[in-house]
């Protein structure tokens, strides 16, 4: 082949293929990372997913006092205990409900921890080994950066705290 020689429509064709094949190559590659950092994420998710908000089992019903208001705990059904704990909220002060924010602090693996009667809990932070997160009632957790509150309520405390049977 001289210097004045074109390459040939094959050469063109079989350059252009072997750039798509390697275009495909590269997204294929991002995309599986993707998928596989979401995965991963999931399955940290599925540790936070043991700490919820809820009544109490029966069992624990049957084993403490308390009035006929629903009564809620923050359940850690986790095999590792939870720290930076506080749940957001409302209570009745005279007859309004004013938000409020209960500090816990640390629960136990495998325990409950009772809020009080007349709480009205919308959503429980808590941090563990994978991260910082955030649970609203009836909901999914999710990644947080909220730090502890400087401020919370004093006057509320939690009447009891019970193991989590079978856990």
């Amino acid at each position: 082949m001289s210097g004045n020689e074109q390459p040939s429509n094959s050469s063109k064709t079989a350059n252009a293929l072997s750039a798509l094949a390697l275009l495909v190559t590269a997204l294929s590659f991002g995309l599986a990372l993707h998928v596989q950092n979401q995965v991963e994420r999931l399955e940290i998710q599925q540790y936070a997913s043991k700490v919820y908000i809820g009544e109490p089992p029966k069992y624990a019903y049957d084993r403490h006092q308390h009035g006929e208001e629903t009564l809620y705990v923050v359940m850690n059904a986790s095999e590792t205990q939870i720290e930076s704990v506080w749940v957001d909220g409302t209570k009745n002060d005279g007859g309004l409900q004013v938000d409020s924010t209960m500090l816990i602090q640390g629960i136990p693996r495998c325990s409950m921890y009772a809020l009080p009667e007349g709480f009205d809990p919308s959503g429980v932070h808590f941090q563990d080994s994978y991260g910082h997160w955030v649970r609203p009632f009836g909901d999914v957790p999710s990644e947080s950066d909220d730090q502890m509150p400087d401020g919370y309520d004093e006057s509320l405390e939690s009447p009891w705290w019970e193991d989590v049977e079978g856990c």
